[in-house]
């Protein structure tokens, strides 16, 4: 769990030292436990200056190991259009 706090904590000093205004934030109401792996839920909205027709917001978890593991692997997963973060999740 450490790690994952590690991860996030490092990529959001990143995107704050790059803009502060773009930050994503925690959405504690739609974490789950999914195949018995509990999740955090992060979202973050889009900046208008990226082009987008109309307002987008996008999500993504932090996946958590079934036992607590010291080096647990980063496992990441992207999705694309048609799929949402948590069906990918869930069928991976």
């Amino acid at each position: 769990m450490k790690i994952v706090w590690l991860v996030l904590m490092l990529a959001s000093s990143t995107l704050r030292a790059q803009d502060a205004a773009w930050v994503p934030t925690r959405d504690a109401s739609k974490d789950e436990v999914i195949n018995g792996h509990a999740m955090e839920t992060f979202e973050a909205g889009v900046k208008p200056e990226w082009g987008y027709a109309t307002p987008q917001q996008d999500t993504f978890v932090a996946m958590h190991p079934r036992e607590d593991r010291k080096q647990a692997p980063l496992y990441v997963v992207l999705h694309s259009a048609g799929h949402d973060v948590m069906s990918c999740v869930d069928y991976t």
